[in-house]
């Protein structure tokens, strides 16, 4: 199969805060991307390193529109304090997209440091309440759990399908 055509025009540069951390169902990384369409429109996109080839990818969903992820990522993150006001994530260690949840992987100091310093009580507590707290702030069906340095939260998410694409 041949690689899609390139139209010789340098490619812009664009804002991708989870460029790096996602993953898909595969563990293959998403990557930033865009198209251009009528208009001068610009769509933002993460997609897996086999659909930027041209190739067909094993996963499930190879490709997400990426302001609506970006919203509701930091929507959740923010709903369990673990958004920096810098706007950077050093609480992630990485993001798995699969077809019927997100998988976040976070790092177990960065958070904890979070939480303790939103929470002065929280620094009496050990981990093990602190981490007790926010799982109060859970939605229905999501669930944080200790693996080792990390923790792993996971949410629900249901991918809607228009046209066949996702």
């Amino acid at each position: 199969e041949l690689a899609p055509r390139l139209s010789g025009r340098a490619r812009e540069a664009q804002d991708a805060p989870y460029s790096g951390l996602l993953f898909d169902e595969t563990g293959t990384a998403m990557l930033p991307t865009y198209s251009v369409k009528r208009g001068g429109i610009r769509y933002r996109y993460y997609a897996s390193r086999p659909t930027l080839k041209g190739e067909r990818s094993k996963a499930t969903i190879s490709r997400i529109p990426a302001a609506p992820f970006e919203a509701f990522m930091d929507s959740v993150l923010e709903r369990l304090g673990l958004l920096s006001g810098s706007g950077e994530l050093p609480v992630l260690h990485g993001v798995e997209i699969q077809r019927d949840s997100i998988i976040l992987r976070l790092h177990k100091l960065a958070a904890m440091a979070l939480w303790r310093a939103a929470e002065p009580d929280d620094t009496k507590l050990r981990d093990r309440e602190v981490i007790k707290r926010r799982r109060e702030l859970l939605a229905d069906g999501e669930a944080l759990t200790e693996d080792g340095e990390l923790l792993v939260l996971s949410l629900p998410v249901r991918a809607r399908f228009r046209g066949g694409r996702t």
